[in-house]
Protein backbone atom coordinates (compact mmCIF):
# COMPACT_ATOMS: atom_id res chain seq x y z
CA UNK A 1 0.00 0.00 0.00
CA UNK A 2 2.85 2.43 0.76
CA UNK A 3 4.50 1.96 -2.67
CA UNK A 4 1.60 2.22 -5.11
CA UNK A 5 -1.50 4.42 -5.34
CA UNK A 6 -4.87 3.73 -3.72
CA UNK A 7 -6.45 3.26 -7.17
CA UNK A 8 -3.94 0.54 -8.06
CA UNK A 9 -4.43 -1.11 -4.66
CA UNK A 10 -8.20 -1.31 -5.04
CA UNK A 11 -8.05 -2.48 -8.66
CA UNK A 12 -5.38 -5.11 -8.13
CA UNK A 13 -7.01 -6.30 -4.91
CA UNK A 14 -9.93 -7.57 -6.99
CA UNK A 15 -7.45 -9.90 -8.75
CA UNK A 16 -8.12 -12.32 -5.88
CA UNK A 17 -11.60 -13.12 -7.16
CA UNK A 18 -10.72 -14.35 -10.69
CA UNK A 19 -7.79 -16.23 -9.17
CA UNK A 20 -10.12 -18.08 -6.78
CA UNK A 21 -12.50 -18.90 -9.64
CA UNK A 22 -9.68 -20.34 -11.76
CA UNK A 23 -8.05 -22.21 -8.86
CA UNK A 24 -11.39 -23.70 -7.82
CA UNK A 25 -12.02 -24.80 -11.40
CA UNK A 26 -8.72 -26.70 -11.66
CA UNK A 27 -7.98 -27.70 -8.05
CA UNK A 28 -11.48 -28.44 -6.75
CA UNK A 29 -13.03 -29.44 -10.11
CA UNK A 30 -15.77 -26.83 -9.68
CA UNK A 31 -17.98 -26.36 -12.73
CA UNK A 32 -19.77 -23.02 -12.60
CA UNK A 33 -23.18 -22.20 -14.03
CA UNK A 34 -23.40 -19.20 -16.34
CA UNK A 35 -25.57 -17.51 -13.71
CA UNK A 36 -22.74 -17.79 -11.20
CA UNK A 37 -20.30 -16.21 -13.64
CA UNK A 38 -22.89 -13.46 -14.10
CA UNK A 39 -23.03 -12.98 -10.32
CA UNK A 40 -19.24 -12.64 -10.19
CA UNK A 41 -19.29 -10.04 -12.98
CA UNK A 42 -22.04 -8.06 -11.23
CA UNK A 43 -19.97 -8.01 -8.02
CA UNK A 44 -16.93 -6.82 -9.95
CA UNK A 45 -19.10 -4.09 -11.50
CA UNK A 46 -20.17 -2.99 -8.03
CA UNK A 47 -16.53 -2.91 -6.97
CA UNK A 48 -15.80 -0.71 -9.98
CA UNK A 49 -18.46 1.75 -8.83
CA UNK A 50 -16.94 1.75 -5.35
CA UNK A 51 -13.51 2.57 -6.77
CA UNK A 52 -14.99 5.39 -8.86
CA UNK A 53 -16.62 6.79 -5.74
CA UNK A 54 -13.29 6.84 -3.94
CA UNK A 55 -11.58 8.53 -6.88
CA UNK A 56 -14.32 11.17 -7.13
CA UNK A 57 -13.95 11.82 -3.40
CA UNK A 58 -10.26 12.58 -3.90
CA UNK A 59 -9.01 9.71 -1.76
CA UNK A 60 -6.26 8.68 -4.16
CA UNK A 61 -2.62 9.41 -3.31
CA UNK A 62 0.58 9.45 -5.35
CA UNK A 63 2.63 6.30 -5.74
CA UNK A 64 6.20 6.11 -4.48
CA UNK A 65 7.19 3.15 -6.69
CA UNK A 66 4.34 2.00 -8.93
CA UNK A 67 6.05 -1.08 -10.38
CA UNK A 68 7.17 -2.45 -7.03
CA UNK A 69 3.83 -1.70 -5.38
CA UNK A 70 1.78 -3.28 -8.17
CA UNK A 71 3.94 -6.42 -8.17
CA UNK A 72 3.52 -6.74 -4.40
CA UNK A 73 -0.25 -6.29 -4.74
CA UNK A 74 -0.50 -8.98 -7.45
CA UNK A 75 1.60 -11.42 -5.43
CA UNK A 76 -0.42 -10.74 -2.28
CA UNK A 77 -3.77 -11.09 -4.05
CA UNK A 78 -2.68 -14.35 -5.73
CA UNK A 79 -1.38 -15.82 -2.47
CA UNK A 80 -4.61 -14.87 -0.70
CA UNK A 81 -6.64 -16.60 -3.41
CA UNK A 82 -4.47 -19.72 -3.10
CA UNK A 83 -4.82 -19.74 0.70
CA UNK A 84 -8.62 -19.48 0.51
CA UNK A 85 -8.88 -22.27 -2.06
CA UNK A 86 -6.59 -24.53 -0.04
CA UNK A 87 -8.52 -23.75 3.14
CA UNK A 88 -11.74 -24.81 1.42
CA UNK A 89 -10.03 -28.01 0.29
CA UNK A 90 -8.78 -28.74 3.83
CA UNK A 91 -11.94 -27.81 5.70
CA UNK A 92 -14.01 -30.12 3.52
CA UNK A 93 -12.13 -33.22 4.66
CA UNK A 94 -10.88 -32.21 8.13
CA UNK A 95 -12.84 -30.93 11.17
CA UNK A 96 -13.28 -27.16 11.37
CA UNK A 97 -11.63 -26.86 14.79
CA UNK A 98 -8.53 -28.62 13.49
CA UNK A 99 -8.29 -26.30 10.51
CA UNK A 100 -8.62 -23.18 12.66
CA UNK A 101 -6.15 -24.52 15.25
CA UNK A 102 -3.38 -25.22 12.73
CA UNK A 103 -4.09 -21.97 10.91
CA UNK A 104 -3.60 -20.02 14.15
CA UNK A 105 -0.55 -22.07 15.21
CA UNK A 106 1.46 -21.71 12.02
CA UNK A 107 0.11 -18.22 11.35
CA UNK A 108 1.48 -17.01 14.69
CA UNK A 109 4.91 -18.43 13.95
CA UNK A 110 5.11 -17.15 10.36
CA UNK A 111 3.80 -13.67 11.20
CA UNK A 112 6.02 -13.48 14.26
CA UNK A 113 9.10 -14.15 12.11
CA UNK A 114 7.94 -11.63 9.51
CA UNK A 115 7.29 -9.00 12.17
CA UNK A 116 10.70 -9.57 13.73
CA UNK A 117 12.48 -9.18 10.38
CA UNK A 118 10.51 -6.36 8.76
CA UNK A 119 9.06 -4.31 11.63
CA UNK A 120 11.49 -4.73 14.54
CA UNK A 121 12.60 -1.09 14.34
CA UNK A 122 9.01 0.20 14.21
CA UNK A 123 8.08 -1.91 17.23
CA UNK A 124 11.02 -0.70 19.27
CA UNK A 125 10.11 2.94 18.59
CA UNK A 126 6.36 2.56 19.05
CA UNK A 127 4.66 4.41 21.90
CA UNK A 128 1.96 2.10 23.27
CA UNK A 129 -0.88 4.47 24.05
CA UNK A 130 -4.35 3.39 25.15
CA UNK A 131 -5.70 4.04 21.66
CA UNK A 132 -3.07 1.84 19.99
CA UNK A 133 -3.53 -0.97 22.50
CA UNK A 134 -7.32 -0.80 22.18
CA UNK A 135 -7.25 -0.81 18.38
CA UNK A 136 -4.77 -3.72 18.36
CA UNK A 137 -6.94 -5.79 20.70
CA UNK A 138 -10.07 -4.92 18.72
CA UNK A 139 -8.41 -5.89 15.44
CA UNK A 140 -7.28 -9.20 16.94
CA UNK A 141 -10.77 -10.01 18.19
CA UNK A 142 -12.34 -9.23 14.82
CA UNK A 143 -9.80 -11.44 13.02
CA UNK A 144 -10.46 -14.20 15.55
CA UNK A 145 -14.19 -14.11 14.77
CA UNK A 146 -13.57 -13.92 11.00
CA UNK A 147 -11.26 -16.92 10.78
CA UNK A 148 -13.29 -18.96 13.27
CA UNK A 149 -16.46 -18.56 11.21
CA UNK A 150 -14.84 -18.78 7.75
CA UNK A 151 -14.68 -22.63 7.78
CA UNK A 152 -18.47 -22.78 8.23
CA UNK A 153 -18.90 -20.56 5.16
CA UNK A 154 -16.49 -22.72 3.16
CA UNK A 155 -18.55 -25.79 4.10
CA UNK A 156 -21.89 -24.14 3.33
CA UNK A 157 -20.75 -22.41 0.12
CA UNK A 158 -17.28 -21.96 -1.36
CA UNK A 159 -14.09 -19.88 -1.41
CA UNK A 160 -15.51 -17.94 -4.35
CA UNK A 161 -18.59 -16.92 -2.35
CA UNK A 162 -16.32 -16.00 0.57
CA UNK A 163 -14.33 -13.58 -1.59
CA UNK A 164 -17.49 -12.16 -3.11
CA UNK A 165 -18.81 -11.51 0.40
CA UNK A 166 -15.59 -9.74 1.42
CA UNK A 167 -16.30 -7.11 -1.22
CA UNK A 168 -19.10 -5.77 0.97
CA UNK A 169 -16.54 -4.99 3.70
CA UNK A 170 -15.45 -1.86 1.81
CA UNK A 171 -18.95 -0.43 2.21
CA UNK A 172 -19.02 -1.24 5.93
CA UNK A 173 -15.63 0.45 6.20
CA UNK A 174 -17.19 3.56 4.69
CA UNK A 175 -19.90 3.54 7.36
CA UNK A 176 -17.28 3.40 10.12
CA UNK A 177 -15.25 6.10 8.36
CA UNK A 178 -18.32 8.35 8.25
CA UNK A 179 -18.68 8.36 12.03
CA UNK A 180 -15.02 7.98 13.02
CA UNK A 181 -13.34 10.23 10.43
CA UNK A 182 -16.38 12.21 9.20
CA UNK A 183 -16.02 11.02 5.58
CA UNK A 184 -18.87 11.68 3.16
CA UNK A 185 -20.88 8.81 1.65
CA UNK A 186 -22.21 9.64 -1.82
CA UNK A 187 -25.11 7.83 -3.58
CA UNK A 188 -22.65 5.99 -5.81
CA UNK A 189 -21.54 3.97 -2.78
CA UNK A 190 -25.10 2.79 -2.16
CA UNK A 191 -25.34 1.71 -5.79
CA UNK A 192 -22.06 -0.18 -5.51
CA UNK A 193 -23.20 -1.98 -2.36
CA UNK A 194 -26.51 -2.91 -4.01
CA UNK A 195 -24.74 -4.36 -7.05
CA UNK A 196 -22.44 -6.46 -4.89
CA UNK A 197 -25.32 -7.83 -2.81
CA UNK A 198 -27.32 -8.63 -5.97
CA UNK A 199 -24.30 -10.41 -7.42
CA UNK A 200 -23.97 -12.45 -4.22
CA UNK A 201 -27.61 -13.48 -4.39
CA UNK A 202 -27.37 -14.44 -8.06
CA UNK A 203 -24.26 -16.50 -7.37
CA UNK A 204 -25.61 -18.27 -4.28
CA UNK A 205 -29.21 -18.92 -5.36
CA UNK A 206 -28.14 -21.06 -8.32
CA UNK A 207 -25.76 -23.79 -7.02
CA UNK A 208 -23.21 -25.80 -8.97
CA UNK A 209 -24.47 -28.22 -11.58
CA UNK A 210 -22.93 -31.04 -9.56
CA UNK A 211 -22.82 -30.12 -5.84
CA UNK A 212 -21.46 -33.59 -4.98
CA UNK A 213 -18.21 -33.00 -6.88
CA UNK A 214 -16.26 -32.51 -3.64
CA UNK A 215 -16.96 -36.03 -2.40
CA UNK A 216 -15.37 -37.51 -5.52
CA UNK A 217 -12.06 -35.72 -5.08
CA UNK A 218 -9.14 -37.76 -3.65
CA UNK A 219 -8.98 -37.38 0.13
CA UNK A 220 -12.45 -35.86 0.45
CA UNK A 221 -15.10 -37.36 2.70
CA UNK A 222 -18.57 -36.44 3.85
CA UNK A 223 -18.01 -35.86 7.56
CA UNK A 224 -15.85 -36.78 10.55
CA UNK A 225 -16.89 -37.36 14.19
CA UNK A 226 -16.65 -34.13 16.11
CA UNK A 227 -17.49 -31.88 13.17
CA UNK A 228 -19.88 -29.05 13.87
CA UNK A 229 -22.37 -28.77 11.03
CA UNK A 230 -25.41 -26.67 10.15
CA UNK A 231 -28.56 -28.80 10.26
CA UNK A 232 -30.48 -28.27 6.98
CA UNK A 233 -33.88 -28.52 8.68
CA UNK A 234 -33.37 -26.31 11.72
CA UNK A 235 -30.31 -24.30 10.57
CA UNK A 236 -28.77 -24.97 13.97
CA UNK A 237 -25.20 -26.04 14.69
CA UNK A 238 -25.06 -29.72 15.64
CA UNK A 239 -22.17 -32.08 16.41
CA UNK A 240 -21.74 -35.04 14.09
CA UNK A 241 -22.07 -38.58 15.44
CA UNK A 242 -20.80 -41.87 14.12
CA UNK A 243 -24.34 -43.10 13.36
CA UNK A 244 -25.28 -40.03 11.33
CA UNK A 245 -22.04 -40.23 9.37
CA UNK A 246 -22.56 -43.92 8.65
CA UNK A 247 -26.10 -43.19 7.49
CA UNK A 248 -24.94 -40.42 5.16
CA UNK A 249 -22.24 -42.66 3.74
CA UNK A 250 -24.76 -45.47 3.07
CA UNK A 251 -27.03 -42.97 1.33
CA UNK A 252 -24.11 -41.71 -0.77
CA UNK A 253 -23.11 -45.26 -1.71
CA UNK A 254 -26.67 -46.18 -2.64
CA UNK A 255 -27.08 -43.10 -4.83
CA UNK A 256 -23.73 -43.70 -6.56
CA UNK A 257 -24.52 -47.36 -7.23
CA UNK A 258 -27.92 -46.41 -8.60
Amino acid sequence: YSYTSLLSCMLLDTWTLPCVVVLSFFMLKVRYRWTQILGVLVCLGGMGLLIKGDMDAGKNYKAVDVVKGDIFMLIGATCYALSNTLEEFIVRHRPQYETVAWLGFFGTIINGVQMGIIEHSALSNMVWTKEIVGCTIGFGLVMFVLYSLAPFLFRMSSATFYNLSIMTSDFYGLIFAKYMFHDKITPIYAGAFTMIVVGLLVYHVFPYKCPEHMARLPGFREQLPGDVEISPGTHRMVASSNSSIASSRRTSMDSSSA
